[in-house]
């Protein structure tokens, strides 16, 4: 992990995440992930030593009503101990997406279809930062990203506001 100068935080030099696999009695697997942005292992723990135990046995017919229910569950397991974010919601997160994997899959349709009538088939994406060292290596990190069509960029407290900014008149 590194300790940013600039906006003091901790930040990992490399993705992280947790998969989360949940098996119902009939065999059905739903997977889902978390990004758990530091330390993994924090979210990986929650789910094995408080979550697990909070959804172990518990009837699952993938409708929504259930999953909200399971959902409030999990959040309820430790909000008297005002556990309600950080690595908590880590946790849930990545169980809720394997509960609508198995939702959909229980249904026989893509999660979007069990969101909506109408999904989207497209959503806008961001480059989540510039990576590189000056003006023409951030250039080089985000051409690629700018040839398959990325149009938005995320900054961070700590950007090089002015270098930035003449960057976005550069030509795609």
């Amino acid at each position: 992990y590194r300790w940013s100068r600039d906006y003091p935080a901790l930040y990992s030099t490399r993705l992280e995440g947790v998969l989360v696999r949940i098996t119902l009695e009939n065999g059905l697997t739903g997977w889902g992930e978390t990004q758990a942005p530091l330390a993994p292992a924090v979210p990986a723990a929650i789910i094995q030593h408080l979550l697990a135990g909070v959804l172990e046995g518990e009837d699952f017919d993938g409708t929504r009503s259930r999953l909200e229910e399971l959902y409030d569950r999990m959040y309820a397991a430790m909000r008297v101990r005002g556990q309600t974010g950080g690595f908590m919601l880590d946790a849930i997160a990545g169980i809720d997406l394997a509960l609508w994997d198995l939702a959909g899959r229980i249904a026989d349709k893509p999660v979007s279809q069990l969101i909506s009538d109408h999904p989207k088939t497209q959503v806008p994406a961001y480059l989540s930062g510039l990576a590189g060292t000056g003006k023409e290596g951030r250039l080089a990190f985000a051409k690629p990203f700018l040839d398959q069509g990325f149009r938005l960029i995320k900054l961070y407290y700590e950007s090089d506001w002015p270098m930035l900014l003449d960057l976005m008149e550069q030509p795609p």
